[in-house]
């Protein structure tokens, strides 16, 4: 797999294949979290004040923790990312767990934090003549 595998609004591009070391949560090296462009993950990036690290973001300014958002909607590059050391975090639903859990277990891998219950997150659009789900 090389980059030409990715989109071109695909940061996994620009991250450095090498793993990243030291204390994460810095200028020098904010924590990094893979995310997919499904709308419920864009209150980690309004939180942030964008995708990028930057000094105007609430987990800096009131948490002292820089992040950046990584936005890989490959699902598995981004695992493979996660693996590699590119991203420090993966923002998921809970329904893939059960399709990467052994991944997860034989890495080490922990769940640290739930931000909700998806009820009704989810949409199906249509188009104006169909106007049940029996259609």
């Amino acid at each position: 797999m090389d980059d030409s595998d990715f989109e071109d609004d695909d940061k996994r591009t620009s991250l450095s294949s090498e793993k990243r070391e030291g204390t994460k949560g810095t200028k020098e090296n904010p924590i990094r979290i893979c995310t997919a462009t499904w709308g419920g993950y864009q209150g980690g990036p309004y939180f942030n004040k964008g995708y990028e690290a930057n000094a105007a973001s609430r987990f800096v300014e009131e948490y002292g923790i820089w992040v950046e958002f990584i936005n890989i909607d490959d699902f598995g590059a981004g695992r493979e990312a996660f693996k590699a050391g590119e991203v420090d975090m993966i923002w998921s639903t809970v329904d893939s767990l059960p399709c990467e859990a052994e991944m997860f277990a034989s890495i080490g891998a922990k769940i640290v934090h739930m931000v909700d219950w998806s009820r009704g997150g989810d949409a199906m659009p249509v188009t104006r003549d169909i106007t049940s789900i029996n259609d």
